[in-house]
Parts: C-alpha cells; sequence; structure tokens
C-alpha cells in the first residue's frame, strides 16, 4: 500500500489587494512595495500583506472558527 502526506492549504481567491484600506497603492518601488509574510495557522496559513505607508494590515483569507490565532507570528516568506 502507498501512503501519501495530506496537508491542508488554502488558496488566495481572486487577485491580491492593489492598495491598503487607507487607499494607499501597492504598486511601485520598493518604498511602497507592501511587506507581504506567511502566518502559519491549523488551516493552512494566511497571507499577511502589511502596507509600508501606515499601519493597515490585510489577511488572505480571512481569519475564521478554524484557525489558531495564538498559533505564532507572521514570518516572511
Amino acid at each position: 500500500m502507498d501512503a501519501f502526506p495530506y496537508r491542508p492549504v488554502r488558496q488566495l481567491v481572486g487577485d491580491q489587494p492593489d492598495e491598503c484600506h487607507n487607499g494607499h497603492g501597492y504598486a511601485g518601488g520598493s518604498v511602497i512595495t507592501p511587506v507581504r509574510d506567511w502566518w502559519p495557522c491549523r488551516c493552512g496559513g494566511h497571507l499577511v500583506i502589511r502596507c509600508r505607508m501606515c499601519p493597515d494590515v490585510q489577511v488572505e483569507p480571512r481569519v475564521g472558527a478554524d484557525c489558531d490565532t495564538r498559533k505564532g507570528r507572521a514570518t516572511s516568506p
């Protein structure tokens, strides 16, 4: 019998945001390009997008009831 590892992984549905919630655009040089981190979670993980112009943070997919928000800090990919 063959065995295959199984690991749940969430996928980003749709396009990544073009701007933060405060309207700062994400296109351009490294000064305004957002910081993209990965947040490990029991659901599979979350993409964390941090604006460099303000304290706005977006998490994709949104944190749900099956998520472990205390598991750890986001880490750069």
